[in-house]
């Protein structure tokens, strides 16, 4: 029994090891490859583990760090671009607008990130996860909705009604508040985003910024 058991480990770690880290590895491999002229900055990576351990889940730490590396990549190496390491995935930021137009632009890279694949069993392969042909195709169709100059004129009146109100609710806000106090704003833009996108694209008047919070769409939005 346990020359069974142990031959059953066996086969199931020789069965993990061909269809899942061989393949990993490959790819690993060919990444580093592929993106070996690009820079890596001046701070370590682990291999299998790259520069996570330099992640800060405070946001503004990790935005300094990358404020940081952009600038020593520009000044100190002369490049627009660098890469970090997210385990054995490489993600690449641009320095400058240029750089960052060089990928915008570009018609015929459409595969997306490997982080799209967690959408898919949501989403499926729409607009937002399909890659290619099939994104194309979805785009082409969809195109003409958001081109037509006649219609954004026709919105502008939904615009200007919905900033109206936002910038009332600042103002009683500004009038209420404790002077020289910041506050957040996140709520009120959020509100008058909601208000104009369900008006505009979908015909419904969900009062978000009038209700105060109180809406249930509102409510759910924010969860």
């Amino acid at each position: 029994m346990v020359f069974l058991a142990s031959s059953i480990i066996s086969i199931i770690f020789f069965l993990f090891t061909v269809y899942y880290l061989v393949p990993v590895w490959m790819k690993y491999i060919g990444l580093r490859r592929d993106y070996r002229n690009i820079t890596s900055l001046p701070i370590s990576r682990i291999p299998f583990v790259g520069n996570i351990h330099q992640f800060d889940k405070r946001s503004h730490v990790f935005s300094s760090l990358i404020v940081r590396m952009a600038q020593l990549s520009q000044q100190q190496q002369q490049q627009d671009c660098f890469c970090l390491w997210y385990s054995l995935w490489p993600m690449i930021f641009a320095c400058t607008g240029q750089n960052l137009a060089t990928f915008i632009n570009n018609s015929k890279q459409l595969v997306k990130s490997f982080d799209y694949t967690f959408l898919e069993p949501w989403l499926k392969t729409g607009l937002l996860t399909s890659n290619n042909a099939k994104w194309r195709t979805r785009r082409r169709l969809i195109t003409p909705a958001f081109h037509g100059t006649q219609l954004l004129h026709n919105f502008m009146l939904i615009f200007n009604k919905q900033s109206c109100i936002f910038a009332r609710r600042l103002g009683e806000c500004i009038r209420t508040g404790e002077k020289g106090k910041a506050f957040d704003l996140f709520p009120y833009i959020s509100s008058c985003t909601l208000d104009i996108i369900a008006e505009t694209a979908m015909g419904e008047h969900v009062q978000a910024q009038s209700s105060e919070g109180q809406s249930a769409l509102v409510t759910a939005t924010g969860r």
